[in-house]
């Protein structure tokens, strides 16, 4: 299964629709559709938010068939997507800051 077969599950276990699961990342349905269909890929701050959200590390989900049972035990979990890319990317300016 390919990464965005597991972006696909990965959505439907949220209950999002692709236009739902776009907007937790600022980004549009098409976007999600071109991940799910393995035209394009999500950038890494996208996979390290989708790792949060599965509780599956992201080479995992690029690379293995997940069934829901692998996404936090099957159970549902709701997150703020847009608060955890807000504290990713301060996170990542302070790593710049520090590295300057």
């Amino acid at each position: 299964m390919s990464l965005g077969k597991n972006i696909e599950l990965l959505r439907k276990w949220l209950g999002d629709s692709q236009l739902e699961f776009g907007k937790r990342f600022g980004l549009g349905r098409s976007v999600v559709g071109k991940w799910e269909s393995g035209i394009s890929e999500p950038s890494v701050s996208v996979l390290l938010v989708l790792e949060d959200l599965s509780g599956v590390p992201f080479r995992r989900l690029a690379s293995e068939a997940l069934s829901r049972a692998d996404l936090f035990g099957g159970e549902g979990k709701g997150l703020d997507v847009a608060g955890e890319m807000a504290d990713l990317k301060r996170r990542v300016e302070r790593l710049e800051t520090e590295v300057k």
